[in-house]
């Protein structure tokens, strides 16, 4: 995997987006908190925007989805009460997003959930369609190269991607970590455990298959945002009508997934400003 630093214009730069993100001189090599997202059906959406408008008009995807999204996690960051973020960073390419501390440290944790639940509020906000986890491992990071390597990279990585739903979870692995301390995820509201649907890739006489399965993992509880079930069904109708007969097959399992989880593990609304 290859990440490209967006790195926003100029004007957003002087605005101190450097508060958070680190230098970019600054080589990583730890123990880190890494969060993976990836938007479901990019290459559909790009496609689809081509049809539309003649052109693929990337640097208007960028603005709009990219950049948009980023500069809205930064901002809301410096508005949370009570609460200073350790210094993150993030990459991005195509339709993945990384975002990365520089250890493992509770501290690092805390910004981390806060920067993934912002992420999450935003997409959904924009519609976006999308999967996401969150981890703890090896992390070597080289902003400057763009150079990403690690066990916490392909940990977050592959607790996002094996996901069958719009959702964002915890790994074994960072609830490991978190167990036992004054951050364990079974004394949180935010967080929900949970038969994940997942898909599994299988070897059966040589050939791969895809298995669907379920995992139990801590889920964060995307109820707790007013109106989320209106807004997961107006996404799934515009994929209806988007992806025509290919919905039946690789997108009416993933809506059906959250909508289950949305009506199962009821929480009351909150507000989200």
């Amino acid at each position: 995997m290859h990440y490209v630093v967006i790195g926003g214009h100029r004007e957003h730069r002087d605005r101190g987006a450097e508060i958070l993100k680190m230098e970019s001189s600054k080589i990583i090599n730890d123990n880190c908190w890494v969060a993976y997202f990836d938007i479901l059906g990019f290459e559909s959406l790009l496609l689809y925007i081509q049809e539309q408008f003649s052109s693929a008009n990337l640097d208007v995807v960028v603005r709009c989805y990219h950049e948009q999204i980023l500069r809205y996690v930064e901002s809301q960051l410096k508005k949370q009460p009570n609460f200073t973020p350790v210094e993150f960073d993030y990459a991005c390419s195509s339709d993945s997003f990384v975002f990365f501390t520089a250890d493992d440290s509770n501290e690092s944790y805390l910004t981390m959930d806060h920067v993934s639940r912002l992420f999450f509020f935003r997409m959904i906000c924009k519609e976006i369609p999308f999967r996401g986890s969150l981890t703890t491992g090896e992390f070597y990071a080289d902003k400057q190269k763009n150079i990403f390597v690690g066990q916490g990279l392909i940990d977050a990585y592959k607790y996002a991607e094996k996901q069958d739903w719009i959702g964002f979870v915890l790994t074994p692995t960072a609830y490991e970590k978190l167990c036992g301390t004054y951050l364990d995820l079974r004394k949180r509201s935010d967080y929900a455990e949970y038969d994940v649907p997942i898909k599994r890739k299988e070897i059966v006489n040589g050939i791969v298959q895809i298995r669907k399965s379920r995992e139990k993992l801590f889920v964060h509880r995307i109820n707790k945002y007013a109106n989320i079930e209106k807004t997961i069904m107006r996404m799934q109708q515009e994929a209806k009508n988007r992806y025509g007969k290919d919905y039946e097959d690789k997108y009416k399992a993933k809506y059906e997934n959250t909508l289950e989880f949305i009506r199962t593990t009821g929480l009351k609304p909150c507000s989200t400003k």
